[in-house]
């Protein structure tokens, strides 16, 4: 079967990895390619031996797919493409999508009511014509119910249970001078409204023994360093760039913190549950559904009881750890996610 992978570029993010992790379990058994749109600083796929090509405009793409059996295209200027390729130009394949977050709350946390309504009608409308929709869950699929049920099929994410830790870069206790006794916290995330970060800083005080790393950029991280400043927290919540390997920082934390008002599914959750770090995240449905007996949680609405649920955690790290692991093992490997990914090219 020859797969073409269209992509908006070639960064690490959420999407991508997903990609990767098929790409990586497949690659083996099908002939692929990768399409991408914009360059960028780094390339999530140069660990694979699979050409990429960058694409400039539509007809470039038509000629270039003319050559596949499927094609798996991720966001929105990826999908409006491909259906452009398949709808004006006749291309002769089945298209599919995966479709990675919940698009009218999405869209409102970044771009506001009017722009989320409209960009969202948009895409939603581009998906109609696709022969196949991945959903990353069944309260995604509750979401997405004016979607054709037909073309829609349920898959989880899973990564890679084998990728080796790098060695740590930096001893982030020993940089910012956190105690031995202090329980040390952590996120990694795209830095908007939507990851919830807000939540954590306002719940976090002095007395507490709790220390806070948050590792990002976006556009509300200015926001949240004011919040810190606001709050005297300069010694117990600490802003550290985005990493392209999170991993070494993931593993010096007692807990991960995912306290999202809205997620389309979370990888950092199973890489923080690969590497033995026990993961708290916010109760919002999609959380409950996935992860409901591989994390704790805290009620988004009563914030404050976050500070319990981490104490909590750090006492009972290694129990927690070894559960969870488990539980990940058994559902969210990268090769349960692509056999099932086969099975909708297949069919």
């Amino acid at each position: 079967m020859k797969i073409a992978y269209v992509v908006s570029s070639k960064k690490k993010c959420g999407p991508n990895i997903v990609i990767l992790n098929i790409v990586k379990e497949l690659a083996n058994k099908h002939e692929m390619e990768i399409f991408f749109l914009d360059e960028s600083d780094d390339d999530v796929f140069e660990c694979v031996n699979v050409k990429s090509t960058q694409i400039k405009k539509a007809s470039d793409l038509k000629e270039h797919l003319k050559r596949f059996d499927i094609i798996h295209s991720s966001g929105i200027r990826p999908d409006a493409l491909v259906v452009l390729c398949k709808v004006i130009y006749r291309v002769k394949c089945k298209i599919i999508t995966t479709i990675h977050n919940y698009v009218f709350q999405d869209l409102y946390y970044s771009y506001g009511l009017v722009k989320s309504l409209i960009w969202g009608l948009l895409w939603c409308s581009i998906w109609l014509f696709f022969d196949k929709l991945v959903i990353l869950s069944k309260n995604a699929d509750n979401y997405y119910w004016f979607l054709p049920s037909a073309k829609k099929n349920i898959i989880y994410n899973g990564i890679d249970d084998n990728d080796c830790l790098q060695n740590k870069k930096c001893n982030y206790r020993k940089e910012f001078n956190i105690p031995d006794d202090g329980i040390l916290a952590g996120s990694c995330a795209n830095l908007t409204k939507r990851k919830g970060i807000d939540l954590v800083i306002q719940t976090l005080t002095k007395e507490h023994k709790i220390y806070y790393i948050v590792a990002g950029d976006g556009i509300e991280k200015h926001n949240l360093i004011n919040l810190v400043k606001a709050r005297k927290l300069h010694e117990r919540v600490y802003f550290i760039d985005f990493l392209d390997e999170p991993e070494s920082f993931m593993s010096q934390l007692d807990v991960f913190l995912m306290p999202s008002r809205s997620e389309g599914f979370g990888l950092t959750v199973l890489e923080s549950t690969k590497l033995g770090i026990p993961v708290i995240t916010s109760n919002i449905p999609i959380f409950m559904e996935l992860f409901d007996q591989m994390c704790l949680t805290f009620d988004i609405k009563n914030p404050s009881t976050l500070i319990d649920v981490i104490t909590y955690a750090k006492k009972n790290r290694l129990h927690l750890s070894q559960k969870f692991h488990a539980i990940f093992q058994d559902r969210f490997t990268s090769s349960k996610m692509a056999t099932k990914y086969e099975n909708v090219y297949n069919n």
